[in-house]
């Protein structure tokens, strides 16, 4: 609903994805106490990135996610999957994130997508896994 009313008024969205993810948590992802709650591939936390994706995409404007989530392959896999095609990756990230891109067919990948943020576990970073190691993705 705030999406809706913001959109018309932007030139462009960036998700920054530490930020976000620490708000939904509730919970700092650097914090030993409390880090193990917060998994980026929970399907909540897939759901939320793909309403902000196809809000961006119904109304043309450009989006780019931003954080540590955009510099592991695996979830930067994840994110390709929901649509996201700019990324902006800590340095270190880059060459393993760009090894992965090129090595995914987007197609098959985004096949998965409604029963991954359908899935009532805690996370669904095994079930990418899988796939990514069924589709040859160089995770």
């Amino acid at each position: 609903r705030h999406l809706d009313a913001l959109l018309p008024l932007t030139d462009f969205v960036s998700v920054g994805t530490n930020d976000l993810f620490q708000y939904m948590f509730a919970a700092d992802r650097t914090d030993p106490l409390v880090s193990d709650r917060y998994d980026p591939l929970s399907p909540p936390a897939l759901r939320a990135l793909a309403e902000i994706q196809k809000k961006c995409a119904d109304t043309g404007t450009p989006v780019s996610v931003c954080g540590e989530l955009a510099g592991r392959p695996l979830e930067a896999f994840a994110l390709l999957t929901l649509g996201f095609t700019r990324l902006s990756a800590p340095a270190g990230g880059v060459g393993p994130v760009k090894r992965m891109i090129l090595s995914t067919d987007l197609t098959a990948a985004r096949r998965a997508l409604p029963s991954l943020l359908g899935s009532s576990s805690g996370s669904v970073r095994g079930e990418l896994e899988t796939l990514a190691r069924k589709l040859n993705v160089q995770i």
